[in-house]
């Protein structure tokens, strides 16, 4: 398996799964999502929610970067139903606008609101799906790093270097 060596290291597995999704690497996600369910097995779900966590608070870091260069300009990230089309965060099922909520509060910088969010998005969904809010984070997090590149901004180093088995700190910034 491509991530056995991931599965101690939590960011470079996220790297590897926003690589993943960026170039259309079905199986690099697939193996990363395998690797962390490797991981859960001696504590169910905590590897899927630490690695969860990353990942949005690299999306808030990425929102305030773009909020702060659009100067006022609209930011955005696509809510989408279950079956791909754009909706509305309030038309949403629960488990997204949850999922809305944390992203929100991350970037308003409320820690507290955000994992309280974050935590009621994977009550929402039912135990086979919580996989789906990790994905759906992923999404986001593609959506907002391509976003910073076509704006020459800086996005944190750990979701877009490729996975080197290199420890980066998740504040840690990569210019474009």
């Amino acid at each position: 398996m491509a991530h056995r060596h991931l599965e101690r290291r939590p960011l470079g597995l996220v790297s590897s799964m926003v690589t993943a999704l960026r170039t259309g690497d079905a199986d690099g996600l697939a193996d990363g999502l395998v690797a962390l369910a490797r991981a859960d097995r001696t504590a169910p779900g905590r590897s899927l929610r630490a690695c969860s966590a990353m990942v949005l608070r690299g999306c808030g870091i990425m929102l305030l970067t773009l909020a702060a260069a659009n100067r006022g300009d609209a930011v955005h990230v696509r809510v989408r139903a279950p079956d791909g089309t754009a909706i509305r965060p309030r038309q949403a099922p629960p488990m997204l606008r949850h999922l809305f909520r944390a992203l929100v509060a991350e970037s308003e910088g409320n820690r507290e609101a955000a994992d309280n969010a974050l935590d009621a998005a994977f009550l929402a969904a039912p135990p086979q799906e919580r996989t789906a809010v990790l994905l759906t984070l992923l999404e986001w997090a593609v959506e907002l790093v391509e976003s910073c590149e076509r704006h020459g901004l800086p996005r944190p180093r750990w979701l877009v270097d490729s996975p080197t088995g290199r420890h980066h700190k998740p504040d840690g910034l990569v210019p474009v």
